[in-house]
């Protein structure tokens, strides 16, 4: 959720003047709030753009935050789960056909067009 969140982008109004590195927004002005550059920011993460599966991200921004905070977090991860293990019983060696994906084109979404797997024998 940390490397490659499918939510990148979200727009909100502001609700109270906000000064954020010397740039001050007014209240009712509209931000951009772009999740995927948080979640790659050096500043909280080292080594943002290397994918390691081991890595215990805290505080990413994939089900978002504060008061937009995703209540379903525990249901998405224990789905996920779910899927992933009852996949690997059927299919419990498989690779990706293509070394490249195409993504959906999208600045506010991101997920791949199409996901093509093929057993290993």
């Amino acid at each position: 959720m940390r490397f490659n969140t499918s939510a990148q982008r979200f727009r909100r109004r502001l609700m109270k003047d906000v000064t954020l590195h010397g740039q001050t927004m007014k209240e009712g002005d509209f931000v951009c709030l772009a999740y995927g550059s948080g979640n790659r920011d050096e500043r909280q993460y080292p080594n943002p753009d290397v994918y390691d599966i081991t890595r215990k991200p805290r505080g990413h921004l994939g089900f978002g935050g504060g008061v937009h905070a995703c209540l379903g977090t525990a249901i998405a991860r224990l789905g996920v789960k779910i899927a992933f293990d009852e996949f690997h019983q059927v299919v419990p060696e498989y690779q990706r056909v293509a070394d490249q994906l195409a993504w959906m084109p999208s600045s506010t979404f991101r997920s791949p067009l199409v996901l093509d797997l093929t057993t290993v024998q």
